[in-house]
């Protein structure tokens, strides 16, 4: 199918297969790395780039049908349809498609869509209609939330689908036989076109986004590298010495997701927006159990463990009745063998009522590019490497 748009005549692939597929977000950050370990971050793209691929396979006719529209377009624009996001609704008012679009923006802040294979244009999102007048006769507006299109549609109980338009990135590999082919391609979507987002702030600790997000093992555990600056001078005659120029040790570790629905695959976009890549810290628990609590009270915990002090951490997470909450290390203090860690805020809790108590990170994404894994079902995958900064 072809269509003209704002930016030429573009050829739209409407069978893009979801199963196999990936969806890639591209920031661009500059790191910094100052002599004691810390850094000062550049964001260089506000805006991610976004990668679409698809293993295409088809059969007799409609593999001679995409091997002749290739090979005539392989340079000219694409349009696909990212059924990803793709948005149901059963309420149309001429230009007008009620539904709520807080967690989808992202992916429709774009010109273009299909609606049951019409291309419709969204100028506009949420409106205000008038409810009725006060007692001096001003209009009362009440907000709702959609889309405004640029024409009036015929259509209701039906899903409206982002349309990217797209460049293919590289070239196609193709796999054939006498009967049939699979095609791998890459889809570049064009800069203009590219999802972004100002959505609203989460709950924030310290001047930073916070999160109780868990981590996923890989298989029983979780791999994890503890890694600090180290310089080894050695001539091979004698001795040899060392030093490190950071003042902290830093915890890299992976951050994969299993985002089991439509809902969870939009919030955690709108992470990594908020990110924009190895850009913006945020909060996290540690999780493991660094500290071994032997008594509470409501503003100290007392702890058995050795080199608490020596490590020197701040800040801690405790999980009250399934909540979590941040708390900072305000003091120390050795006693016989054990440490009392003085916190603030208070736990305003009874000791008894603390499922948990761990060690509360300021981390970065340890790289730029995100991927998505479609697995069908509305289920997808990410797996991005995260580092936890000194503070």
């Amino acid at each position: 199918m072809q269509i003209q748009t704002k930016y030429g005549p573009v050829h739209v692939l409407t069978a893009c297969p979801l199963l196999d597929s990936t969806e890639t977000l591209q920031f661009l950050t500059e790191v910094h790395e100052n002599y004691d370990g810390s850094e000062d971050r550049l964001n260089l793209r506000d805006r991610a780039r976004q990668t679409l691929s698809f293993n295409y396979v088809n059969f007799h006719k409609a593999m001679g049908d995409m091997f002749h529209m290739l090979y005539a377009n392989l340079r000219k624009l694409w349009g696909i349809p990212f059924v990803q996001s793709k948005q149901f609704f059963n309420t149309v008012d001429d230009d007008f498609i009620q539904l709520d679009t807080s967690l989808c923006i992202a992916d429709f802040n774009q010109s273009y869509s299909l609606i049951d294979g019409e291309l419709i244009e969204i100028i506009e999102i949420g409106r205000y209609v008038i409810t009725g007048y006060d007692e001096d006769d001003q209009p009362i507006l009440e907000y709702q939330d959609g889309f405004k299109l640029n024409k009036s549609i015929d259509a209701s109980n039906t899903y409206i689908t982002p349309l990217r338009i797209c460049i293919i990135d590289g070239d196609v590999s193709i796999a054939a036989s006498g009967f049939y082919a699979r095609q791998d391609i890459a889809f570049r979507v064009i800069d203009e076109d590219c999802p972004e987002i100002t959505g609203e702030i989460p709950p924030q600790y310290q001047d930073h986004d916070i999160y109780f997000k868990c981590l996923l093992l890989e298989g029983d555990s979780l791999s994890m590298t503890l890694q600090q600056h180290q310089v080894v001078i050695d001539g091979d005659l004698g001795g040899f010495q060392d030093f490190a120029n950071w003042k902290a040790p830093r915890y890299l570790k992976p951050f994969k997701s299993l985002l089991k629905n439509q809902n969870e695959y939009f919030e955690f976009k709108n992470f990594l927006f908020r990110r924009l890549g190895k850009y913006n810290a945020f909060w996290l628990p540690l999780y493991e159990k660094h500290l071994n609590v032997v008594s509470a009270g409501n503003a100290w915990i007392e702890v058995d463990n050795d080199y608490v002090i020596e490590a020197d951490r701040k800040h801690i997470a405790v999980k009250i009745n399934d909540i979590w909450s941040a708390h900072e290390i305000t003091s120390k203090t050795k006693n016989d063998d054990n440490t009392r860690l003085n916190i603030t805020p208070a736990l305003n809790a009874a000791w008894s009522e603390v499922q948990s108590v761990c060690y509360l990170g300021l981390y970065r994404l340890a790289a730029d590019t995100a991927e998505f894994s479609f697995l069908g079902a509305g289920v997808s995958q990410t797996n991005i490497p995260i580092v936890e900064l000194n503070t």
